[in-house]
């Protein structure tokens, strides 16, 4: 089973799409997902509620599954403030890629994620804004 946890219309009916992640609770059971992507949405929660999203998508995936990971990196976003101090442009952008309760970097996520030792990092991506990182669960 493929789900994306998000608010973007995706066009791939292989995946089961829900906008709250603890709908994946009634969705899955422990170790059935071979793909989940979190998509935009660990920066709408307080620190410790993204984690708790983290450790639920662990939870679900199985072995040789997928773990997806896609936000808006704060790096990204104060080098772009930092090179064009236009604060209304930046509040436009953030304005349009929903609220902010968590400010994420690839750096934390990576440092959050390094506390599952069945997970691996297989992939590390930036596309504007915006990191993708990806992890395969091992064991």
């Amino acid at each position: 089973m493929k789900i994306y946890i998000g608010t973007r219309q995706i066009n791939d009916e292989t995946y089961k799409t829900i906008t709250e992640p603890q709908i994946l609770n009634y969705l899955a059971e422990d170790s059935e997902c071979t793909v989940i992507a979190i998509d935009n949405t660990l920066r709408q929660y307080n620190l410790d509620n993204a984690v708790q999203t983290i450790d639920l998508a662990v939870r679900k995936l199985r072995i040789g599954g997928l773990l997806i990971i896609n936000d808006i990196d704060f790096d990204l976003l104060n080098f772009v403030y930092e090179n064009n101090p236009d604060i209304i442009s930046l509040n436009r952008m953030a304005e349009t890629s929903g609220g902010f309760k968590l400010f994420l970097t690839s750096d934390l996520v990576k440092q959050i994620m390094g506390r599952y030792n069945t997970l691996a990092l297989s992939s590390a991506k930036v596309n504007g804004l915006e990191f993708t990182l990806e992890y395969k669960r091992e064991s």
